[in-house]
């Protein structure tokens, strides 16, 4: 609950609860439903669309399933128990290959197919901003974090209904307490020991932001409170009822007294602080001195009210009231927790993201970009999800857009620095290295002919020591400046296709060479990454009279060519496997050229060019998915697998 930039995390660990329920459920009832609505369930979680959480979830299902074998499951329900584990995992793999194998097709290829250690612990949170992030996220954000990624935001109240879950239910909340420990230690990131162990898991070490596995911290709390509040049910006395409503009172007035007011007060004093230092508060002595020490009344407030609480709890805290009036407080902080972190007004969110850039003030750069037909590049250590708009509170950011190589980065602009976790490592390679947060690291990429293949006509140079030198530039047109950008255009920016006069053969390394000497000008010549002997290949062609582009979506684009003589048209996309063309629907060959991207020949005449993304690892997922469930129904029909009955 504590990222708002990737909606796909949401998505995700809603299926948390589910998925784990579908574990339980197969041990109590190992049969085939059991099995199918754990698969569902996996297949959830891989729709959901962003694979760490789908990951986490996977494995620590494996965790639960182990625990549920050996500690809680009876002698003769141990094997039928694991074949349902088993089956259900390969039946939901098999069921949403359809996503995992293409995934995994571009993954192999991308910047993130291996993490160095230091990427994999690279954003890890301090120990004590994890338990200020668990207490109230508001004073989280007040202390070095790992760019507020924090994943959980508990609240005073659970975290006491987890810790008598603890004490009072620990036979049967054994995994929880061992998931909210585990899960703990791999939010701290370097600063525990165990990251160093779970970085040689495989499958784990492909994940980089530590602070993520605080939604199984999160979710292990929450079970752990649920615990806690089913525990004071069956061992709180039995009182009368003038002393459950005084509890039924007592409880909340407790809560906004010594927890909300108190918090409320701490964030104020702390808010402060940073606004007069302008940085947040380090975690050392001198903050504890200064800041933390002047709040041990309202620290101590919080205990006082903490142990008066739990006694409440365990003197009254049997019956429905009491535990509906825990259960409505534990809400009233999520939803304060909301309120707090989307406190900008819709209306104001709305105009915010619908503001024009000022640099597409200009119609001609405006049709460019918005028809795809060309692509931006930021010229600078930047990139387009640091541009944000911010409310005059200065807290709460709303990011414009975020997305990938050549996605839509800022309001529908094609740009080649995008947060891309699956680029290929050639594009990256070629747009100056760049990383898959965005940012493009070598202003030589700005002098280089690696900029007319990646079709950059604009580039935005960000003010002051963000950007490269201006003397990079010098090459290209000054169109202006706004608000300390600098907007420049590419007068050699070749379109999203176009021909050339000649193609060579080349090897990779011959390619990297070549871009960086120089040597090549990639407008009259295009380097064919195989031999020219291949049948239908010359060396010399004649420049088409007129191309046309059109992108129809992200999977189909469409292109129209007249030509007098036979033309070799060459495309700034990079190429994945999967991408299939038609020349007035006739399939045509495309060919690998300058490295990464794709040519094909055209004969002479007027052509309809139809290029479309039809990856094969997608339709023999989707065989073995149909296949797979016609396979389960067969021996669910058959009764083949031999429950316990």
């Amino acid at each position: 609950i504590g990222h708002q930039a990737i909606t796909a995390l949401f998505v995700t660990a809603a299926s948390f609860p589910v998925f784990f329920y579908a574990l339980r459920r197969t041990l109590r009832k190992p049969d085939y439903s059991s099995i199918l609505g754990g698969a569902l369930a996996i297949l959830f979680l891989v729709l959901g669309g962003h694979p760490q959480f789908m990951f986490y979830s996977l494995f620590f299902g494996l965790l639960y399933a182990a625990y549920l074998l050996f500690f809680v499951a009876d002698v003769e329900h141990r094997k039928p128990f694991a074949q349902s584990v088993l089956v259900t995992y390969v039946l939901g793999a098999a069921l949403s290959a359809f996503q995992l194998l293409p995934t995994f097709e571009l993954t192999i290829r991308s910047v993130r197919d291996q993490l160095t250690y230091e990427a994999f612990v690279g954003q890890s949170l301090h120990p004590a901003s994890m338990f200020t992030s668990l207490v109230s996220t508001r004073i989280y954000h007040l202390f070095p974090n790992d760019t507020s990624e924090a994943m959980f935001d508990v609240g005073l109240l659970v975290l006491l209904l987890a810790l008598i879950g603890t004490f009072l239910a620990f036979r049967k909340a054994g995994f929880w307490i061992f998931l909210a420990v585990f899960s703990a230690l791999l939010v701290l990131g370097e600063y525990s020991p165990l990251d160093r162990i779970m970085y040689y898991v495989p499958g784990f070490n492909l994940f980089r932001v530590s602070s993520r596995n605080g939604i199984a911290l999160d979710f292990a709390i929450a079970l752990l409170a649920a615990y806690g509040l089913h525990a004071i049910q069956q061992t709180s006395r039995r009182v009368s009822v003038a002393k459950k409503y005084l509890a039924f009172v007592l409880i909340p007035s407790t809560y906004f007294l010594c927890f909300s007011w108190m918090e409320e007060r701490i964030h104020t004093v702390l808010w402060r602080a940073v606004s007069n230092s302008g940085q947040a508060l380090p975690w050392n002595w001198e903050t504890v001195r200064h800041y933390l020490i002047p709040l041990i009344p309202e620290l101590f407030t919080i205990l006082a009210g903490a142990t008066f609480l739990a006694f409440l709890l365990l003197r009254f805290g049997r019956g429905r009231a009491v535990a509906s009036v825990c259960i409505v407080l534990a809400f009233a902080h999520s939803l304060g927790y909301r309120n707090w972190i989307f406190a900008v007004p819709a209306k104001q969110v709305e105009k915010s993201l619908n503001e024009e850039p000022t640099f597409l003030d200009n119609a001609i750069v405006q049709h460019d970009l918005r028809s795809n037909q060309f692509r931006i590049a930021l010229g600078g250590y930047f990139h387009w999800i640091d541009l944000l708009h911010k409310d005059p509170q200065g807290w709460h950011s709303t990011y414009v857009a975020a997305g990938g190589a050549n996605t839509n980065m800022l309001k529908k602009i094609p740009s080649i620095s995008g947060y891309t976790p699956l680029m290929p490592r050639g594009y990256s390679r070629l747009a100056g290295n760049m990383q898959m947060w965005g940012a493009v690291q070598d202003p030589d990429l700005f002098r280089s002919p690696a900029l007319h293949l990646l079709n950059v006509k604009y580039v935005l140079r960000p003010p002051g020591d963000l950007g490269f030198p201006k003397e990079v530039f010098t090459h290209f047109d000054n169109l202006g400046e706004f608000n300390g950008f600098t907007l420049y255009r590419n007068p050699r920016a070749p379109g999203m296709f176009w021909g050339v006069k000649t193609l060579r053969s080349a090897s990779e390394a011959e390619f990297w060479e070549d871009i960086e000497l120089r040597k090549t000008d990639f407008l009259e010549t295009a380097l064919l990454m195989e031999p020219l002997s291949a049948e239908g290949i010359s060396q010399d062609y004649q420049l088409p009279e007129r191309i046309e582009f059109r992108q129809i979506d992200g999977n189909t684009m469409e292109v129209e060519v007249e030509t007098g003589g036979e033309t070799f048209l060459v495309s700034s996309h990079p190429f994945y496997p999967g991408w299939f063309a038609w020349i007035d629907g006739e399939r045509a060959r495309i060919l690998p050229v300058n490295g990464l991207f794709a040519g094909l020949v055209v004969p002479p005449g007027s052509h309809r060019i139809l290029l479309r993304y039809i990856p094969l690892s997608f339709w023999t997922g989707l065989l073995l998915g149909i296949l797979s469930l016609g396979t389960f129904f067969v021996i669910y029909r058959k009764d083949l697998l031999k429950f316990a009955r």
